[in-house]
């Protein structure tokens, strides 16, 4: 029994580390100009670095997909098809999964349904997407 239980956990630990090991190592930077269009430089380390980034729906925290950086995308898992180009004030209508399901955009009424946020960010109603509570997010990343 304790060779088996050893052996799995071995096992988990193989598949754990093997996991790590697939991230790519950040790239060096002096501006995020010179990092891949999902990065952002950190100008203490001189490296790249994930953006803080805040999606246009929320996902729960397991339903974020990882790029091959290890930084969370906005695309929840299990959302194919159609990913809608157009702008909407307060987000697009999703499906009880938090994907869009339609190409339709919300009312300030609907803009916080089926968004999850974990804290400390919460639904905004005025902008249909995770914020944190009186704080105002800057979108501008390009400020090098």
């Amino acid at each position: 029994m304790k060779i088996k239980l050893f052996f799995i956990l071995m096992v988990l630990i193989v598949i754990i580390t093997s996991e790590e090991n697939e991230k790519v190592e950040f790239p060096s930077c002096e501006t995020t100009r010179d990092c891949p269009w999902n990065l952002e430089c950190n100008k203490k380390t001189s490296k790249c670095e994930c953006r803080n980034q805040v999606c246009s729906r929320g996902c729960p925290d397991d339903r974020y997909k990882k790029d091959e950086y290890g930084c969370r995308k906005c695309l929840c898992e299990g959302c194919g098809g159609i990913q809608c180009r157009i702008g909407c004030k307060y987000g697009f209508k999703t499906n009880a999964t938090g994907c869009e399901s339609v190409c339709t955009c919300n009312t300030k009424e609907t803009a916080c349904v089926n968004i999850w946020c974990t804290k400390p960010y919460e639904c905004d109603p005025n902008e249909g997407r995770c914020a944190i509570p009186g704080q105002n997010e800057d979108y501008d990343y390009e400020d090098d």
